[in-house]
């Protein structure tokens, strides 16, 4: 039986995109098209925080769209999340403090290590910024309009695949292409780590296995 439910008011225009919901404790935290990011307790429901991982502005409808894009990413105490027209932002998990944010449109949630915090913007710019402070690191500008992937964070390699069934590998420290394999088809799920390599799931149904060497 339903235990408890929560339900925001809709927008009236969001996008046509996944989003996802991740665990952090007794929590469960959710983004929505508004862009905001909610954490509820597992228990009953109740909403833990709720803030803003970017505000909607503009005159019309399109140019607010804010929403928060892909799955946040739980870090130790830290919760990370993206949205399109907006930010990326890491807040404390217990209350939902601020610590960092930087302004960027983002096409899927972010992925990180112990260093840096990776995402891909809406004009597949792949982008790096410093966990500690929020600044930028580098920005691979080579991919533009391939539609990537959210991008997997390896020890050796941050890994996103396009359109084209291209899965690239780029080095952690400056974004430089460390190496690229075809597959057959687009490339629609988010990478997921496995023995110290990447699994991805092209349209076509193929699921492969590319490890780093």
């Amino acid at each position: 039986r339903r235990r408890w439910a929560y339900q925001r008011a809709n927008v009236p225009l969001t996008l046509r995109s996944l989003t996802e919901m991740v665990y952090a404790g007794d929590f469960v935290i959710a983004g929505f098209p508004s862009g905001r990011l909610v954490a509820l307790n597992t228990a009953n429901g109740a909403v833990r925080w709720d803030v803003a991982v970017s505000e909607p502005r503009g005159a019309t409808e399109v140019e607010r769209l804010a929403d928060v894009v892909g799955a946040p990413l739980v870090i130790g105490n830290e919760v990370c999340a993206a949205s399109y027209q907006g930010r990326v932002g890491c807040f404390d998990a217990t209350n939902g403090s601020l610590r960092w944010s930087s302004e960027i449109s983002a096409a899927a949630g972010p992925a990180a290590d112990q260093r840096r915090l990776y995402v891909v913007d809406s004009k597949s710019n792949v982008v790096a910024f410093n966990r500690a402070a929020g600044s930028t690191a580098w920005k691979q500008d080579k991919l533009m309009h391939r539609d990537l992937s959210a991008p997997l964070a390896l020890r050796r390699a941050i890994v996103t695949g396009d359109f084209a069934g291209v899965v690239h590998f780029l080095a952690p420290e400056d974004g430089a292409f460390v190496a690229r394999v075809p597959l057959s088809a687009e490339i629609v799920a988010t990478p997921r780590p496995l023995g110290g390599g990447a699994v991805v799931q092209a349209r076509d149904g193929t699921v492969a296995l590319i490890t780093t060497e």
